[in-house]
Parts: structure tokens; C-alpha cells; sequence
């Protein structure tokens, strides 16, 4: 009748919902199912088996979640500290997140969204602590495993897109040029087959611009610099600020490294006009170094005092004055 019918449809809908980790759309197909369940008074058996069901799709629930509370956890804090492991108890609180049992053994993530955040956490502690190699490794892994889906590649575009990213990055920074271009070609293609992406791929260039300049390539990475402005000035609204930070602070470098003072300025105010203090703050520190060398190099000797002074504010208060950094202030002041 119409209820075998309904278990018929409830069936196949499961069966999908499982195929692609629907959690949320399984719990709902069982709170149906157990309905159907309760109207017959002989179908005890199945109605047990189905809170049993539904009480693992539950706990399977929670694990995803705690994967994605400790992935959010590592973002949120690099998004606000950065990467200077110098600062203060800051190696320590990155360490801190990695100590979690779930993150101890690739064998522990089940499902896909627990696989995908085991990696973008071990992805991001991995760079953050400047374990390249390792995040190479991961980044492979976690292209390959939405690879492995391939509807899924369609449906979390925005993932796949920067998890190209990630490698690309990964790359680069290992010196592999040839795997650095072959995987920037293929994100290259990801983001015209999915044009809402575009302004993804701004990571991108800032990992080609990164690797060039590792090299003493400086031509061949200003013109990633050039276009990567380009790209920043048409999707500027839909960049975060942390990416932003780091591009603008790249392209300055590039500037400055080939003479075009006028540019590297023009970039750095830019930088230091746009962005709230309390985002990046080791790359808005290492900037607000390099525009005090600018304006000494530009001759605004009269300027110096006042960007001194205001260095000095900036480190102060993030307690960011370390050894390097008192040295070069040192010498400015001496200069005075």
C-alpha cells in the first residue's frame, strides 16, 4: 500500500543521502521512517533498529563537528596572529589545538567531512610552523580526496578551489616550479569552470609571486604582481582582509625589490590605510618596518621621526620587538 510505497522512496533517499554524507538529510528520512514505523504495531524490530540508527547518525554528527570546531580553532587564530611563532605563547597555542586526540593518527577522520578537516587543520599548522614538506603532503591528500568525489568537486567548489590553492602554495614553497605551474595551470581551469570562484585564485598568484621572488626572479614575478592587482581591483569586496593583507604586503616587496619605489608606496599605504590592526598582525608589523626603509630610500628624511615613532606604538602594544626588530630601529634612530 502507500506505506510500502513511502518506505520504497524513503529507501532510495537514504541510500543517496548516505552515498554523499547527507547526515543532516539522514536524520530527517529516519524521523520519517520511524512515522511509518509507528503506525504498525508489528513493526517493533525496525522501529528499535532505526533509533539505533539514528542515535550513530547523531554521534557521527558530533565528530564531524568537533573536527570542524578544531579546524576553525587554527584558522581563526592564524587569521588574528599570524604565522611569527616569536609572539608570546602563540607556538603554544597552535601546538595546544594539534594535541587533540582527533588529530593525532590519519587513521582516526571516517567520513569525508572529517576527512577534509583533518587536513585543512594539519594543512594550516603545517604552513603556519613552515613544515612545507608536510603540507605538500596534505595538500596532495586533500585535492585528492575531493578529487575522489567527483560531484562534489561541483557542489564545494569553493574547497576544491583552494585546496588547489593550498598545494600550489605547498609547491612553491618546496621550489618544485614544474608541480608549482602544473597544479596553477589546473586551478587556472577551475576557477573558468567555475567563474564565482575567480577571486579565489588570488592565493594563487600570491604563491607564484612568493616562489619567484625566492628565486631572484624578480621580472618574471612582477608580472604575476601585475596581474594579481588586476584581479585585486575587480574582486577587492569579495578578498578577506587577511589575504588581502598578505598580497598587498607580496607586492610591495616586488616593487620595492625592483626599484619602483613609487609603486611599493602607493601598495603600502594602501595596506596600512585599509586594514584594521588587530588583522595579521606579524605581516602588518614586517610592513610597517618596510615603509620606514622606503621613505628612507624615497629621502622623506623629515617623515622618519613620525613613522619611528609610530613603529615604535605598533610593537609595543602587540609586544612585538624582538631582535631583529630593535636592531633596525636602533639603527634609524641613530640616523636621527
Amino acid at each position: 500500500g502507500l506505506y510500502g510505497k513511502c518506505r520504497e522512496i524513503l529507501s532510495k533517499a537514504k541510500k543517496i543521502a548516505y552515498q554523499y554524507d547527507k547526515y543532516s538529510h539522514i536524520i530527517e528520512i529516519i524521523k520519517w521512517n520511524i512515522k511509518i514505523a509507528g503506525e504498525n504495531v508489528e513493526d517493533c524490530n525496525s522501529l528499535n533498529q532505526l533509533f539505533v540508527e539514528r542515535q550513530q547518525i547523531i554521534e557521527c554528527i558530533k565528530r564531524i563537528d568537533e573536527y570542524a570546531v578544531l579546524f576553525f580553532r587554527m584558522r581563526t587564530l592564524y587569521l588574528k596572529k599570524g604565522v611569527d611563532l616569536r609572539a608570546e605563547g602563540l607556538s603554544e597555542q597552535y601546538e595546544e589545538i594539534m594535541r587533540h586526540p582527533l588529530l593525532a593518527d590519519e587513521k582516526q577522520p571516517c567520513t569525508y567531512e572529517e576527512k577534509l578537516h583533518y587536513l585543512k587543520t594539519h594543512i594550516h599548522f603545517c604552513s603556519i610552523t613552515r613544515n612545507m614538506r608536510h603540507s605538500y603532503l596534505y595538500s596532495q591528500k586533500l585535492v585528492e580526496l575531493i578529487a575522489s568525489q567527483p560531484n562534489r568537486i561541483y557542489e564545494e567548489r569553493a574547497d576544491y578551489v583552494t585546496s588547489l590553492n593550498n598545494l600550489v602554495l605547498a609547491a612553491s614553497s618546496i621550489m618544485k616550479p614544474d608541480k608549482t605551474q602544473e597544479v596553477f595551470d589546473k586551478l587556472q581551469k577551475a576557477v573558468i569552470r567555475f567563474p564565482s570562484e575567480r577571486h579565489r585564485i588570488i592565493l594563487g598568484y600570491n604563491a607564484m609571486l612568493n616562489m619567484y621572488m625566492k628565486k631572484g626572479l624578480f621580472s618574471e614575478g612582477r608580472l604575476y604582481a601585475l596581474e594579481a592587482e588586476e584581479l585585486l581591483r575587480e574582486y577587492e569586496e569579495k578578498i578577506p582582509a587577511p589575504v588581502k593583507i598578505v598580497l598587498l604586503y607580496n607586492l610591495a616587496r616586488i616593487y620595492f625589490i625592483t626599484d619602483d619605489y613609487k609603486y611599493s608606496n602607493r601598495v603600502l599605504n594602501q595596506l596600512l590605510n585599509e586594514t584594521a590592526p588587530e588583522v595579521m598582525e606579524d605581516v602588518q608589523a614586517a610592513a610597517r618596518i618596510l615603509n620606514l626603509i622606503l621613505h628612507y630610500e624615497l629621502e622623506h628624511y623629515d617623515l622618519l621621526p613620525y613613522l619611528l615613532r609610530r613603529i615604535y606604538y605598533f610593537l609595543r602594544k602587540r609586544k612585538r620587538i624582538y631582535k631583529l626588530e630593535s636592531i633596525l630601529l636602533r639603527f634609524f634612530d641613530t640616523l636621527l
